[in-house]
């Protein structure tokens, strides 16, 4: 585990906030030197920051449909079925989990229909999982830890 300062957890909040932001505009927000902020930045991108993205409302592009499985394998089919699910291309994330299941797996789907048509391919190619659809209905919070 890194130590990091109060600097850092003032840049790295700003990032979590809005990473558009110009090192110029950061510096008047957190009060650190931009020759700082490009050091700790750098520095940070070997081992905190994975990586730096954007957050999609898919619906607005024609993706209405958010279906989050959880799914039980037996171990002997896991590390196939991991490497399947992450090569699917509606599959946005897989976590392995604990307490009885082995897998979250969240989709974006065009249709409710896509999705049902997505776990019966599932459940055909890996008949011996088991597989819970979750529909999820509303965004409450999302990528919020560690934003100012």
């Amino acid at each position: 585990m890194k130590k990091i300062g109060k600097r850092d957890i003032l840049l790295l909040q700003a990032l979590r906030t809005n990473a558009r932001l110009s090192l110029t505009q950061m510096s008047r927000q957190t009060h650190i030197p931009i020759s700082t902020l490009f050091d700790k930045l750098k520095a940070h991108e070997k081992d905190i920051i994975l990586k730096h993205t954007t957050i999609i409302d898919f619906s607005h592009i024609g993706y209405d449909t958010k279906v989050q499985f959880l799914i039980r394998a037996p171990s002997t089919i896991r590390d196939r079925l991991r490497s399947h699910l992450s090569s699917l291309q509606e599959v946005n994330t897989v976590l392995g989990i604990t307490n009885g299941f082995d897998f979250l797996v969240e989709g974006i789907f065009q249709k409710v229909a896509d999705a049902h048509h997505f776990k019966n391919n599932l459940e055909k190619n890996f008949s011996e999982i088991e597989c819970h659809t979750h529909f999820v209905v509303e965004d409450i919070k999302r990528e919020g830890f560690f934003a100012a």
